[in-house]
């Protein structure tokens, strides 16, 4: 009630099901409905009174979902900070970690553990940096969209299913010129790339039969030209001028 009372919330976040009563729960979840019912709260209150549903530490869905969700992981193994952990998501691995729970239609949640003495670690900054750098120029295939029909198209297959999967199998998020993710806002479809084309031409099975107007690369200038050929949309870049990782496609519809 008190932090109820003294701050301005939009989202409470209870990390305490696994041996909640149903009393206790919706006990909770009444005082803060009764406080404001704008306010969201998560799945981990228990015995389904959430509003928001999570599908487990450093665990990515499958399929894209209507109901509302986020992913939540860490920018290492740790939820705290462990001056030994040292096995960093890379840059492009926290961008795949955005990009996937996005295009299923999720919100994600990225825990950073400061120090004793509240200070982010290094590794974390950085991380961070690059990632914020990536959406100050593609940002608008992520915030406010939604998933699209098809969420991911390409040959890199990558199950998360929680922290010790992610550390066993030793991705290596080598992502392939074809390998594209997808999301929608309004009349656009938005095409997510981690790796740029060697001949700055691409072929995009996905979007194959759709009445395109106008197609243009986030961040940078050049004209786009497409055509359908064989099964897909056959898309001619300009020279990928943007030193981001990868790059994004705005398609107008």
């Amino acid at each position: 009630k008190e932090l109820l009372a003294n701050y301005d919330l939009s989202q409470i976040w209870f990390d305490t099901p696994l041996y909640i009563p149903p009393k206790h729960s919706i006990e909770l979840y009444r005082t803060v409905y009764e406080a404001n019912p704008e306010i969201l709260i998560n799945a981990r209150i228990g015995n389904g009174f959430a509003d928001i549903g999570t599908p487990g530490d450093n665990v990515i869905p499958d399929k894209a979902s209507a109901n509302t969700w986020e992913g939540i992981a860490t920018t290492n193994h740790s939820w705290g900070f462990k001056s030994y952990d040292t096995d960093w998501k890379s840059p492009k691995e926290t961008l795949y970690w955005l990009m996937a729970n996005v295009s299923k239609g999720g919100n994600f949640l990225l825990n950073v553990g400061p120090d004793a003495n509240g200070v982010i670690p290094k590794e974390s900054a950085d991380i961070l940096k690059e990632v914020g750098q990536w959406l100050l120029v593609n940002g608008e295939a992520i915030y406010d969209s939604k998933p699209w029909k098809v969420d991911h198209e390409g040959p890199t297959k990558i199950s998360m299913k929680g922290t010790k999967q992610r550390e066993e199998q030793k991705v290596t998020f080598d992502f392939k010129e074809n390998d594209f993710w997808f999301t929608q806002k309004g009349n656009k479809v938005y095409v997510v790339s981690f790796k740029k084309p060697e001949t700055n031409k691409i072929s995009v099975k996905s979007l194959q039969g759709l009445d395109i107007k106008n197609i243009k690369v986030l961040g940078q200038n050049g004209k786009v030209s497409w055509s359908e050929e064989n099964n897909a949309t056959v898309i001619q870049l300009p020279s990928l001028t943007n030193k981001t990782i990868g790059y994004t496609l705005e398609i107008t519809l």
